[in-house]
């Protein structure tokens, strides 16, 4: 579980997509009850409904579980298949308050290990300005 302190004054926005049949699976109040007792401050629940059009796979529909159609689906888009297999059974066998402990320690993990960054001249690039970047640190 979240330690209250990592989440006290903090604005938290969590996004989600979700299929038209699923829509009603979704607790938001599970949600916002998870981040109220860790400390969150403002807490904003964005849904997107993804409205059922057509099967992207030839008898994907058929198919009984989540993550043989999920399989299905990376295959015909071409995509590795094991990283969100792995994601869905986090999804399924976490609770909103174990979710919340992994994003923390996924926030912290690329606090604690920047991507590269370049120096030199910008304007050599063609970039005239940049803005500061703000940093989130975690306690």
């Amino acid at each position: 579980m979240a330690r209250k302190a990592e989440l006290i004054d903090c604005d938290v926005r969590i996004r989600w997509e979700v299929l038209e049949a699923d829509r009603d699976k979704v607790d938001r109040h599970a949600l916002e009850e998870a981040l109220k007792q860790v400390g969150a401050n403002e807490i904003k629940l964005e849904g997107t409904v993804i409205a059922t059009q057509r099967s992207r796979a030839e008898g994907m529909n058929q198919l009984l579980s989540v993550d043989a159609k999920l399989g299905m689906w990376a295959s015909t888009v071409g995509q590795n298949r094991q990283p969100l297999l792995e994601r869905l059974d986090l999804l399924v066998s976490s609770n909103g308050e174990g979710l919340v402990d992994v994003i923390l320690g996924q926030c912290k993990q690329r606090a604690a290990n920047p991507p590269p960054t370049v120096s030199g001249d910008a304007s050599a690039v063609g970039i005239e300005s940049t803005e500061p970047t703000q940093e989130l640190q975690l306690a």
